[in-house]
């Protein structure tokens, strides 16, 4: 048995069950025992914690089944291509709707800090609910690509008991292409506040000549794109050997019996 794999499986399961704790015992306090008041306001972040919750419920699962492999054990799931089929895409939409929302509630929270006159006046228009429908409903383009245009047939190579093994090449580059561009977004926005928001913040509140330090505009804002520029190096990187590692597994089992259904 693999000892690191078990190792990283087995610290996952632990965040896993912390996360479903945590998340689910935020929602009791909220809408069960009302011992924390439920404010309309934070409706975007309710619907976040059942999300977190019901992904943390899902990957208990999945872990399951990785403990299984491990053990050499995982024909059990395997030979049931429905039942690893019905937790892991289920499991996979989910975390779509998580992608989906963190990117409202961040959008919602930077036009509150950033413009907070603007975001008294017109946030109103913009219900929680229908944001929360929204975010909802993204999952359908999901499946529109996964059934449609990638024309995903369930094949359960021996041994799988992950989507990145059971997904065809086509919808695995369209999913890598989506998580990519949500990191590159998260960090533009974080390289943004850290070279240029707060060193211009820094220089407006301090009084500080900056004769005596240089450019130091300039030194911020290069830093900052240098190091964005590596790490979205490494991120495409990272991608492209995913897409590969994906492509020569399925290429690898084509010679044995993988099930059809």
């Amino acid at each position: 048995m693999p000892v690191v794999a078990l190792i990283v499986t087995s610290i996952t399961s632990i965040c896993v069950s912390i996360t479903v704790i945590i998340n689910f015992d935020l929602l009791y306090n909220v809408f069960v025992s009302k011992k924390w008041e439920k404010s309309p306001r934070l409706a975007l972040f309710y619907f976040r914690f059942g999300v977190d919750g019901f992904l943390g419920l899902a990957h208990i699962i999945i872990m399951f089944f990785m403990f299984l492999k491990l053990l050499g054990i995982e024909y059990i799931v395997t030979s049931h291509p429905y039942l690893v089929f019905s937790v892991i895409w289920p499991t996979a939409n989910t975390v779509s709707i998580r992608t989906f929302l963190a990117v409202i509630i961040n959008i919602d929270r930077t036009f509150a800090v950033f413009f907070p006159i603007f975001y008294r006046n017109h946030r109103i228009s913009f219900n929680n609910y229908l944001l929360i429908f929204i975010a909802s409903c993204y999952p359908i383009l999901d499946n529109i690509m996964n059934w449609i245009v990638c024309d995903f047939k369930l094949i359960v190579p021996p041994g799988c008991v992950t989507f990145g093994c059971i997904g065809n090449k086509c919808f695995l580059r369209y999913s890598l292409a989506y998580e990519v561009a949500n990191q590159l977004a998260l960090i533009d926005a974080l390289i943004i506040i850290t070279f240029d928001v707060i060193p211009s913040f820094v220089l407006a509140t301090v009084q500080v000549d900056i004769r005596e330090f240089g450019s130091i505009m300039a030194f911020g804002k290069m830093t900052g794109l240098s190091l964005e520029a590596y790490i979205v190096y490494q991120t495409f990187k990272k991608k492209n050997e995913i897409v590969t590692n994906a492509s020569l597994i399925h290429e690898s089992v084509k010679g044995e019996s993988p099930q059809e259904v």
